[in-house]
């Protein structure tokens, strides 16, 4: 095993942040002013074997502007699409050690007669195609373990292989590439052996059933004729301050910030304009309440009720939504909790109602 080598000087730190800086640089860029060694780490890796790839322009034009100390690249399917091992692989951990070191289930292959599908959708014809790769990993999802370290009673995680004549026939060639031989079972005549807990036969005569009852209380299927004869008038509601203390326009800021450097990239500020019209309000107030006691196909069936709380109820008298003292005064954090509350108190009691339990 290669040792870790400790250094043994302080690195200083970097360049002071910018202050000033509002547009992104690019990857490749702030990469190459970043100190010390670059090391590129390639996961699924059989994607990046094609030198026209994307991926691949990518690093070769890190390399240009930051020579790459070494590139390593890392999966569980180094192969060709027919199968082989890439040419520049420098380690290759066998699916047969990994059985041996408990790392994965052990495969079983099932043998069956599977006909091909009789379909003439491709995407259905043609699965378990030439391509060697797809069953490989197909195999491989199936050969992670579910209870990592567990050995109670000698017990072991195994993972039976069915498929078509194509697929064995993958499974056929990676036992010869992996230098193994899979167990076989036959289905339809190899029987598992099942262990079975019974309970003893002396004491079913104190058996106790327990009864399965309906539940006394239910949700209503349809509220919106309920809903409809709900009298706003009735709430019991402090009135709402027409002359808004919560008018300033809210702000926040967003700094970018550079996860390699920490070098901050950029800082912008952010203005929440406030509600323009009456009904984006009233929207967002029956959205909240529908979504708090769990109806949401009543939106419809809300939104005209805390439209006429608004309008007669929740100010102390009849008043135009449209004014934008009116707008911002429904915006404020009292309101919210005013008609929040109010409604769903009322709908609370309105959504359950007694079952006859049977």
């Amino acid at each position: 095993m290669p040792q870790k080598r400790k250094s043994q000087q302080k690195l200083p730190p970097g360049d002071k942040p910018q202050t000033q800086k509002l547009e992104l640089t690019d990857f490749a860029e702030r990469i190459a002013q970043a100190e010390g060694l670059l090391a590129v780490l390639n996961d699924e890796a059989h994607h990046t074997h094609d030198e026209d790839s994307e991926w691949n322009k990518v690093i070769r034009r890190l390399h240009s502007n930051r020579p790459i100390a070494a590139q390593l690249d890392f999966s569980a399917t180094p192969r060709y699409t027919k199968g082989g091992l890439f040419a520049w692989t420098i380690s290759d951990y066998p699916l047969k050690q990994a059985i041996v070191d408990n790392i994965v289930k052990r495969p079983i292959k099932g043998i069956s007669k599977i006909e091909e599908a009789k379909s003439a959708l491709a995407s259905v014809k043609y699965e378990g195609a030439k391509a060697n790769i797809l069953p490989e990993q197909t195999i491989g999802r199936g050969l992670r373990l579910m209870f990592r370290g567990s050995s109670v009673g000698g017990y072991r995680e195994r993972v039976d292989i069915i498929g078509n004549q194509a697929f064995l026939k993958f499974v056929e060639d990676l036992e010869k590439l992996e230098g193994l031989k899979l167990d076989t079972f036959q289905l339809g005549k190899d029987k598992l052996k099942i262990y079975t807990v019974m309970p003893v036969a002396e004491k079913q005569a104190v058996d106790i059933a327990i009864p399965e009852l309906s539940p006394t209380l239910g949700r209503k299927t349809s509220l919106a004729e309920e809903i409809a004869a709900i009298n706003v008038m009735d709430f019991d509601t402090p009135v709402l301050p027409l002359k808004a203390n919560e008018i300033d326009i809210k702000k926040f800021t967003y700094e970018g910030i550079d996860a390699l450097n920490k070098n901050k990239l950029f800082e912008r500020v952010y203005e929440i304009p406030p509600a323009q019209t009456p009904e984006e309000v009233i929207g967002y107030y029956a959205r909240l309440i529908a979504q708090h006691i769990k109806l949401p196909s009543q939106f419809a069936a809300l939104a005209p009720k805390i439209q006429e709380f608004f309008g007669f109820k929740a100010f102390g008298k009849e008043i135009n939504l449209y004014d934008g003292a009116v707008i911002q005064a429904m915006s404020t954090n009292l309101a919210s909790y005013i008609v929040t509350q109010a409604f769903e108190k009322v709908l609370r009691q309105q959504i359950i109602e007694e079952i006859q339990p049977t």
